[in-house]
């Protein structure tokens, strides 16, 4: 269910591609120049400097992600089920691994892979309404195990020019798809703590993994991709494009 893995990653696919002879960026982004060992460079790099981006950079905008914590996220699955989770961390994005990154420079899309080995989602939750066949009611703390997931992500980016100079504006039709081989839910207090209601609960959301991931797709998509633009953006757009993609 989770795509958190890819708001970290973003940020080594924009990072590692950025000019080390600027002195206002971090030394731990290294240089790759376009050509034909560029794939092999950018992953190397974009893994070494994975660590430390993970740790924050304000300058960039880049909140720290060890761990990843959102205030609010409302989540709806269909028209049935709305889920609120509350205080969410997401812990676990030092397990993320960039496989593989595509750019196409004439045409301005960039395409990566990655993969996390284990992604736990750990907060409160507040949720009403029906899931697939099951009434769900119930407020209360939750953790969500996710294991081996991997994630593919695209988008298309454009150049604008400020005060002459030239910037990257990532576009807003990036794309998500995943596969998540395994994930377990535990929810507290389900039906004003009717255990034996909860417990079923429970058992029916991880018996039943893969569905209640598809269900919640279109809701964590645009979460997901709205902090992905956020995050990421705040190092695109303050890093000038002959900086970011050297020849």
């Amino acid at each position: 269910m989770n795509k958190y893995p890819v708001v970290s990653v973003f940020l080594v696919c924009a990072s590692f591609l950025q000019q080390r002879a600027n002195a206002d960026i971090p030394s731990y982004l290294k240089v790759c120049k376009r050509g034909p060992d560029f794939t092999k460079c950018a992953i190397a790099n974009g893994n070494a400097a994975l660590p430390e981006i993970l740790k924050g950079n304000k300058k960039f905008n880049i909140p720290n992600m060890l761990p990843l914590t959102f205030p609010v996220i409302n989540a709806q699955a269909g028209s049935s089920l709305k889920i609120k989770f509350i205080d969410l961390k997401v812990i676990g994005l030092e397990t993320v691994k960039l496989v593989d990154i595509s750019v196409d420079f004439d045409k301005h899309s960039i395409y990566l892979i990655v993969h996390a080995d284990k992604i736990t989602l750990d907060g409160s939750y507040e949720v009403d309404g029906k899931i697939m066949v099951l009434a769900v009611q119930g407020k209360g703390t939750c953790k969500i195990d996710i294991e081996n997931g991997t994630f593919r992500y695209s988008f298309t980016y454009r150049i604008e020019e400020i005060d002459g100079v030239e910037y990257g504006r990532m576009d807003p039709n990036d794309k998500l798809e995943f596969n998540i081989e395994k994930a377990h839910f535990n929810f507290d207090n389900l039906f004003n703590g009717n255990k034996e209601m909860g417990d079923n609960v429970n058992k029916f959301l991880n018996e039943n993994s893969q569905d209640i991931i598809r269900e919640l797709t279109d809701t964590i998509d645009k979460t997901i991709s709205s902090i992905a633009r956020q995050v990421g953006g705040g190092v695109v757009e303050n890093i000038p494009y002959k900086e970011l993609f050297i020849e």
